[in-house]
């Protein structure tokens, strides 16, 4: 006795999870939405936990480099990857041991990649031959005068510019979870309407037979 097939996905269970997929985005959209105004309002706090959570990213790193180094012992690159993972480990140790007292240095890292890749952007799109030059040189310049605000008002910024960032990140993620799932919501409705308009007009003018 064959074993029976099971019955394939119709169109209705792959529209129920893609229904199921955009409410899962808007209701992520909305946490992240409240997770920024949060960090906006108590951006000392949220400032804390980003420079927390980048003290965990760097010791995930430096655990990483460290098996790295593991799996290259006796060959070439096999101090690069350990001398990595004690930076990057030591480091987050540190700001974890110390996060309030690291902020300032975290601070002057954020505006340091700012500056760079601020003037990075400005020289590229002034050399031309880049699409979209204008904006990369706009670009360019917001992040050299960010730069230069927080490095204007050192120390006082440490202590809200990450939580800005941080806070700020979250924001525009919410907020484009939220458009993506309600656009891709709303599409699903009307190709359901459609569906069953095209579904009714063809049983009315199906042929009936006596």
């Amino acid at each position: 006795m064959s074993a029976q097939a099971p019955p394939e996905e119709g169109p209705e269970v792959a529209e129920a999870e893609v229904r199921r997929v955009t409410l899962g985005s808007i209701i992520l959209g909305a946490l992240l939405v409240v997770g920024g105004i949060v960090g906006l309002l108590y951006v000392v706090l949220a400032t804390i936990t980003s420079a927390i959570l980048f003290a965990w990213l760097l010791i995930v790193a430096g655990i990483l480099a460290f098996l790295d180094a593991w799996r290259r012992r006796g060959r070439d690159g096999f101090w690069a990857s350990a001398i990595t993972g004690v930076a990057n480990f030591a480091a987050g140790v540190v700001i974890l041991w110390r996060p309030a007292e690291s902020l300032l240095a975290l601070t002057m890292l954020v505006a340091a990649f700012l500056l760079v890749g601020g003037t990075f952007r400005i020289v590229t799109g002034l050399a031309g031959g880049v699409p979209g030059a204008g904006w990369l040189v706009l670009h360019g310049v917001f992040d050299v005068v960010l730069a230069v605000l927080i490095i204007a008002n050192l120390p006082e910024a440490s202590f809200y510019v990450l939580g800005v960032m941080l806070s700020v990140s979250l924001l525009a993620d919410g907020v484009a979870l939220i458009v993506l799932g309600t656009v891709a919501h709303r599409g699903l409705g009307r190709i359901a309407t459609w569906g069953t308009g095209a579904a009714r007009m063809r049983d009315t003018t199906r042929p009936r037979h006596a």
